[in-house]
């Protein structure tokens, strides 16, 4: 062990990088801040990202939203039907062909068995051992 590289008079240890455990606690709190600062400088370059907000995401209804039928707005008390395309429905609205769903069912399926049923191949030749 030889006296800490930081000047200060202790010793100092090798997982320390030479340093006593004072120095190297002002080490760490300057490299901490120093990656701070590279990061508050990157994140001023983004800044200028223009956000294009002219469509609201059919994910981010609020909760007076979902209390109400999405295609005739009346009050859908403890009946709220809530369709895969994330929209809140009443009785009359809750199938997708009266309301005009976007969802497409039929791929959403056809994902879902392909992860169900894996591929299964047999060996094409029968009198490999």
């Amino acid at each position: 062990m030889d006296s800490s590289t930081g000047g200060c008079g202790f010793f100092g240890t090798a997982e320390n990088q030479e340093l006593c455990s004072q120095c190297y606690k002002r080490h760490l709190l300057k490299e901490a801040t120093a990656h701070e600062e590279a990061i508050t400088e990157v994140g001023g370059a983004l800044t200028s990202l223009e956000i294009d907000e002219s469509e609201p995401a059919a994910s981010t209804l609020t909760p007076q939203q979902r209390s109400r039928c999405s295609v005739c707005k009346k009050r859908l008390g403890v009946l709220g039907f809530t369709c895969r395309c994330g929209a809140g429905f009443g009785g009359a609205h809750r199938h997708p062909e009266a309301h005009g769903c976007l969802f497409d069912f039929k791929e959403a399926e056809k994902i879902a068995i392909r992860k169900q049923n894996p591929l299964c191949k047999a060996d094409k030749m029968i009198h490999r051992l």
